[in-house]
């Protein structure tokens, strides 16, 4: 089966900020989260102070050791200072270690899913979008695409069964994300190189 959260079109429906695309298990904002130009239509956008979006604790979500895809488009406001310290988090489920997605002050992305974390050299752009894809595959390694090229996979040993929901914009209530984020998938199977890529074009109107 396939899974996906999409952002209403109707802004005065915001209250639930996520539709799920199937499963009705709706994210719900937390804090001054406000709808803004996406790259697919609407997007939602983060202050950086104290906003996100919880997608509350669901089976539809706690994937085990089983293969996944979530993927997003996500453009950050951060200033880098290039320090290279974790900056702010846009995708986790635990606020502790185990399952994050950030960004840290140099602009790079990081990714922890699992017992291991791959500090990579994929810049993050002040100002502009890019979609991101994070396939995992029989629960010891997760692969990176950026704009529908793969990157690069690293060793991991996975097992997402935390039941503090999935957050959007934060780290669990801290490290929070600014700038804006779009079109967040999460499929209970890994998507191919042509999935991917097909899933990037989609989104570009391709």
């Amino acid at each position: 089966a396939t899974r996906g959260y999409c952002l209403s079109a109707n802004s005065r429906q915001f209250r639930r900020a996520f539709y799920d695309c199937g499963n009705n298990n709706h994210g719900n904002a937390v804090g001054d989260v406000s709808v803004g130009i996406g790259r697919t239509g609407q997007g939602l956008v983060f202050d950086g102070a104290d906003d996100y979006v919880l997608v509350s604790d669901d089976t539809t979500i706690r994937l085990g050791t089983s293969d996944f895809t979530y993927s997003m488009y996500v453009k950050t406001n951060e200033q880098t200072d290039g320090t290279g310290n974790l900056l702010t988090s846009f995708l986790t489920m635990t606020s502790g270690s185990g399952f994050k997605i950030a960004t840290r002050d140099n602009g790079a992305l990081k990714v922890e899913i699992g017992d291991q974390a791959a500090n990579t050299t994929l810049m993050m752009e002040r100002g502009e979008w890019a979609h991101w894809t994070f396939v995992g595959t029989n629960g010891t390694s997760v692969s990176i695409y950026k704009d529908g090229v793969f990157s690069n996979s690293y060793s991991t040993n996975y097992n997402i069964n935390y039941t503090d929901g999935l957050y959007i914009g934060s780290q669990g209530d801290a490290v929070f994300f600014n700038g804006a984020i779009d079109d967040v998938r999460v499929y209970s199977r890994a998507l191919t190189l042509d999935d991917v890529e097909r899933l990037y074009l989609l989104g570009e109107g391709l």
